[in-house]
């Protein structure tokens, strides 16, 4: 059972009665993991031929959790008008007995998504593995430049989050929450980019 206000009906969700009273309230709340991840790592290498260099930085996390918020409000009650909703969670949603059992049925618009509890549907794993940032230099042969004013030539490029192997279906999982207070908490927070660097240094 639930609470009275919120209806047990079919295409809700079912909440599990964690203490065994016959209410769902908070002393049913258990633990589900961790926004801190089990390892950290980081690896470079540096490689260089003739007059060539080639930097590349992977890192990532292993071992924890991701409340995905944005998912929250975006799958949790599809004919909610205050906030745009995914295609995904309207085409499979429960409509009747024998249809999906994975996203909700369609409220009124004024249902709270996911009867305004957290679920274990909105917690996912957000170990990831990502090539940080690669860049390819090349120092130009001062023999070439005939310029004594330079003592040095490099042109380069950088390209930065280039790609990111990852089982999380948000858009980055390397979030950090809206605070130090919230780790591990995807509230529709922006991606980051790809970005390509080209340049060039002179040494005068």
């Amino acid at each position: 059972p639930v609470d009275a206000t919120v209806p047990n009906e079919p295409g809700s969700l079912k909440f599990v009665d964690a203490n065994g009273d016959g209410n769902i309230n908070t002393a049913d709340i258990v633990e589900l993991g961790s926004p801190f991840p089990d390892y950290l790592f980081g690896i470079t290498n540096n490689v260089g031929y003739k007059n060539f260099s080639l930097s590349v930085f992977i890192n990532g996390s292993i071992g924890n959790k991701i409340a995905n918020i944005t998912k929250f409000r975006m799958t949790g009650n599809v004919a909610n008008l205050r906030w745009n909703a995914l295609q995904e969670a309207y085409d499979n949603r429960w409509t009747g007995e024998g249809t999906s059992n994975y996203y909700p049925k369609v409220f009124s618009n004024s249902r709270q998504p996911y009867n305004n509890r957290f679920t274990n549907l909105l917690l996912e794993d957000g170990s990831f593995v990502r090539l940080k940032n690669v860049t390819l230099s090349y120092n130009v042969p001062l023999s070439k430049l005939r310029i004594k004013a330079i003592n040095g030539f490099k042109v380069f490029a950088t390209g930065t989050n280039l790609i990111t192997i990852t089982d999380y279906t948000g858009y980055d999982p390397e979030v950090s929450g809206a605070s130090s207070a919230s780790p591990g908490v995807d509230f529709f927070t922006a991606p980051t980019g790809r970005m390509f660097t080209f340049g060039f240094n002179v040494v005068l």
